[in-house]
């Protein structure tokens, strides 16, 4: 990690961890707003075969899914170190954050949308 003479991180993870955090975020809520949507649009006979359980575990691990290209840029932004930086253990606890939750709340539309 960098730092100026004022002791702030310029460069490398740190710097490109808000624009990282947006874009996992937005593409999240993305996932989860289309995987809500097709649960909605789904005919009787796809709900009674449990399709909204399927859509609601592929949403599921979709998000996790795309959070795992985003680690691995935090991860490459500090080339030859081998212990995790404290803007990649913020982004993996957001990440799990997020994964349980989005699985929450798709979980409970499958099980609790008429």
């Amino acid at each position: 990690m960098w730092f100026d003479e004022k002791g702030s991180a310029t460069r490398g993870p740190a710097a490109y961890e808000r624009p990282l955090w947006i874009v996992f975020i937005v593409a999240a809520v993305t996932v989860v707003a289309s995987a809500v949507y097709l649960m909605l649009r789904m005919d009787a006979g796809s709900k009674g075969q449990g399709g909204r359980f399927y859509v609601a575990l592929f949403a599921t691990i979709l998000v996790g899914v795309v959070s795992s290209p985003i680690e691995k840029i935090l991860h490459r932004l500090v080339p030859f170190d081998l212990a995790t930086t404290p803007p990649e253990r913020r982004f993996a606890a957001i990440a799990l954050a997020t994964c349980v939750l989005s699985a929450l709340v798709l979980f409970g539309a499958a099980f609790l949308l008429p």
